[in-house]
């Protein structure tokens, strides 16, 4: 992990300033380094001390340039060769050695040359200026504030707050945003001032001024029409070497395995390649509607993997209180939250990597939001006097203790149906509408910011961004951009026991070649998802996993949980009893003892609701706040 300032004005601060800033992001570790020239201060740590790896500060031999790297480069090789560096021992450079050599040669076009998972802060000292980069899919973290008289920047939020002068104060607008879809999509923060560096950007900071710089873009502007064959084949080839570059022979592997299509199809190419026995992990949730684990044990068992299964607990809930100190902003999804910690516990000390399918539903459409989408633009076409009534009435629909269950679904669509277009899929991840905003903060009216859609705006103008001319290729355009992120900081979980979680269909290629695939060959309906990868995949993995058409997503019976006698229960109520809510004078105690009431009655299902009200009083009460 990497930190540093930049100070624009006056004495820069004393060298116990970026001290501080390094040990926040790894307390109590000794393997840090420290590099200071005038106004620049670059700091590291290693944050897996079990592989042997330290933290480097990499310089060129006549000090012009140093940078502080995070994160790993796939393409090393052929970067090596390009360089005509190909005779050097693998060892012998770096991965911010490689970005500096990629630097001096390219300037600012060195980062669109790594594939990889990186982030970095390079320090010019013949330009006087400090470059700051991401990679393109945000794997690594990196936060910035800019303050009149320094630039501050660390892969952790902590290390930021750590410089003199930066204020702790809760942004508002972060906090609102996160009770609405239950994460913050936005590139603020939770604290004042603090920034995200959006995914595939740099900034280049001067004393004069602060430039961003988009190095990479997804579009969907043009689609090709190729014979089915040839997309699949195609698809294979490029999943395979993506795969192979993320490999590591030195280092034992792990995957995390559902028995969905992303997680198995890593797992079955991943077979044809290594010579390890590697391990997978997978969860079961008990419950004949939430548990899918005999598709991951039949897909261990395909190919041959030393297989771990973790049975999720109601108790198991309580492990959030531990979690919230790893977040730098709190999210709430219960199940594949939770369900990853308990994987990451599961792995430390079996494996150092751990690969992961994420990014295969916003590659080839396998969203249910999707399905939501199409069934929304149908409905929309009923007379409004037609169709008014009957969102009503499915409105008033009893909850349901099921997972697919059509009344579940129907209430669901009513509820969110109503919320702006120009918000694509996240209308139908709404937590909070405005009404229930408003009773729900301690003033009890309406907020303002929802009322002018400020709340929606990073995501209204992410999809003001997306050139894809049907809906399907916008909405895979948004979740790329912000969906993406929320699941790769749930796998951040997994980084605090000495595992490196690896994404390999987070390749850049996979994607642009993806996005030139006509959407009627990703979507064709709700249980003819990601068509064209089920059809890639035939014949490498089992029948029973290709042409399943029941998966659950992650799911956890905690709306059931949350009802019956269980710690879910107790855990969430003492959480959020009324003692605590009136000492932190954020939320209308009354409402909230409403939501409860009506989900233990099974008016509505609102345990969606009450969990983000608990994961924000957790991650608030550790960080003194």
């Amino acid at each position: 992990m990497i930190c540093g300032f930049f100070a624009k004005q006056g004495e820069p601060p004393e060298a116990i300033t970026i001290e501080r800033m390094v040990e926040t992001l790894a307390p109590g570790s000794a393997k840090y380094q420290i590099m200071a020239r005038g106004a620049v201060a670059l700091g590291c740590v290693s944050n897996r001390p079990a592989s042997g790896e330290g933290p480097n500060v990499s310089g060129d031999k006549r000090a012009r340039s140093y940078v502080v790297w995070q994160g790993e480069i796939y393409n090393r090789d052929g970067l090596l060769v390009e360089l005509g560096l190909s005779g050097a021992a693998p060892q012998e450079l770096s991965d911010g050695e490689i970005l500096l050599r990629l630097y001096q040669t390219y300037g600012l076009a060195c980062a669109e040359k790594i594939n990889g998972s990186f982030a970095f802060a390079l320090y010019d000292n013949e330009r006087q200026e400090v470059i700051l980069g991401r990679d393109r899919f945000g794997i690594e973290t990196l936060y910035y504030y800019d303050s009149p008289k320094a630039f501050i920047f660390g892969s952790k939020i902590a290390s930021i707050l750590a410089y003199p002068g930066v204020s702790k104060a809760l942004n508002q607008n972060a906090l609102r945003r996160y009770l609405v879809f239950g994460y913050n999509p936005g590139w603020d923060t939770f604290f004042r001032g603090v920034q995200k560096l959006r995914p595939a950007r740099l900034l280049v900071l001067r004393r004069d001024g602060v430039t961003e710089k988009k190095y990479w873009s997804l579009s969907f502007r043009q689609t090709q029409e190729k014979p089915v064959s040839e997309y699949c084949h195609d698809i294979l080839d490029l999943t395979r070497d993506a795969i192979r570059l993320r490999l590591n022979d030195s280092e034992r592997f792990g995957i995390f395995l559902s028995g969905g299509m992303d997680s198995s199809s890593v797992a079955g190419l991943a077979r044809e390649m290594s010579n390890q026995t590697f391990a997978t992990f997978s969860y079961r949730c008990l419950g004949r509607s939430f548990d899918e684990s005999s598709y991951a044990r039949a897909m261990a068992k395909h190919c041959s993997s030393e297989h771990h299964e973790v049975v999720y607990q109601p108790d198991d809930v309580r492990k959030m209180e531990s979690m919230v100190r790893l977040m730098d902003e709190p999210f709430c999804n219960a199940g594949i939250t939770i369900a990853t910690y308990l994987l990451g516990e599961a792995a430390r000390g079996k494996v150092m990597r751990v690969f992961s399918g994420d990014g295969g539903d916003e590659i080839f459409g396998g969203h249910p939001v999707y399905a939501a989408d199409k069934i929304a633009a149908a409905f929309e076409k009923i007379p409004s006097i037609l169709r008014h009534p009957l969102v009503s009435v499915l409105q008033r629909l009893p909850d349901s203790d099921q997972k697919l269950n059509l009344t579940v679904k129907l209430k669901r669509f009513s509820e969110s149906i109503k919320y702006p277009k120009a918000l694509g899929t996240y209308r139908w991840r709404i937590h909070y509408g405005q009404d229930e905003l408003g009773k729900l903060l301690q003033n009890g009216a309406a907020p303002q910011e929802y009322e002018s859609e400020s709340l929606f705006r990073d995501v209204i103008d992410i999809g003001a961004e997306a050139d894809g001319a049907d809906m399907l290729s916008r909405s895979l355009y948004v979740d790329t951009v912000t969906e993406i992120g929320f699941y790769l900081r749930r796998m951040d979980l997994v980084r605090s026991f000495q595992v490196k979680p690896v994404f390999p269909f987070l390749d850049h290629r996979l994607f642009e070649y993806a996005a030139a695939i006509p959407s009627k060959l990703k979507f064709r309906d709700a249980s003819n998802t990601k068509y064209i990868q089920h059809r890639a995949m035939e014949g490498v993995l089992p029948d029973e996993i290709v042409h399943r058409k029941d998966k659950l997503g992650h799911s956890i019976p905690f709306k059931n949980w949350l009802r019956g006698d269980t710690p879910v229960k107790q855990f969430v109520h003492d959480t959020l009893s009324e003692p605590s809510l009136k000492g932190r004078g954020l939320f209308n105690s009354n409402y909230v003892q409403t939501l409860w009431d009506n989900h233990q009655r099974s008016r509505y299902n609102n345990s969606h609701r009450l969990w983000s009200i608990a994961v924000l009083e957790l991650w608030l009460r550790a960080n003194n706040l």
